[in-house]
């Protein structure tokens, strides 16, 4: 889809994924009840420990997929039926192999949307900007690198950074900024994540196989919300 933007001459194209951050917190939610014990006990932070524990699986997530699709699909599917699924497991899979499957799902979902940007003449070269509770995960930020194949940057204000748009734009509106070049100054990045090449290979390659796998799955999230 593609915005006015608030910049006048400019457009706004959205690839607005459903459950990116959902899916994190869902994960958190339920299957890190270990983590979030730990944390409690300790006074330390349950994404630190699954960012651990994330982090000892391989990338691949020893053969582990999900597709991130827990709330319908907006983009790069329209598809209010589609549901998320892990594929792949046997008895083997250890619950840090689903852990990192997550994260990856939801990069390789993104990475897939930005592809689409990339096939319309939108260029990433200077990288993404990522805010909200996700990018407090490390792990996620150079999977996003990877999977999305370009340098990732993290606001120093990720949780406030929203709100900071709306008062830029309402700002200029009322004349206390005189243009929009004072996000340069007001949004700060605190780190960048740059892709790993080889990384980036594997997860082209394995984000064919996510889009594959949804395709697969479409008749069967058809009939389950048929009751089927």
């Amino acid at each position: 889809m593609n915005w006015a933007h608030c910049v006048p001459g400019y457009l706004h194209p959205s690839g607005t994924m459903q459950t990116a951050g959902s899916s994190f917190k869902w994960l958190a939610e339920q299957l890190c009840a270990e983590e979030a014990a730990e944390a409690a006990r300790t006074g330390g932070s349950k994404y630190a420990l699954i960012d651990e524990k994330a982090a000892s699986s391989p990338v691949g997530a020893n053969g582990v997929l999900f597709l991130p699709y827990m709330l319908g699909e907006r983009t790069p599917w329209w598809n209010p039926d589609a549901r998320g699924a892990f594929i792949g497991l046997n008895l083997a899979t250890k619950r840090a192999d689903m852990l990192r499957a997550v994260l990856e799902g939801v990069a390789m979902n993104l990475g897939y949307i930005v592809d689409i940007f990339r096939a319309g003449n939108v260029s990433f070269e200077s990288g993404l900007r990522i805010i909200g509770g996700g990018a407090q995960s490390r792990v996620l930020r150079q999977i996003l690198a990877d999977a999305c194949n370009c340098p990732v940057h993290t606001l120093q204000s990720t949780a406030e950074a929203t709100s900071m748009g709306a008062a830029i734009i309402g700002g200029v509106a009322c004349g206390m900024f005189p243009d929009f070049d004072v996000v340069d100054d007001l949004l700060k990045t605190s780190e960048t994540v740059n892709p790993d090449p080889s990384r980036a290979e594997f997860y082209r390659g394995r984000t064919q196989v996510l889009v594959k796998a949804y395709k697969s799955l479409v008749g069967v999230y058809a009939d389950l919300a048929a009751g089927g």
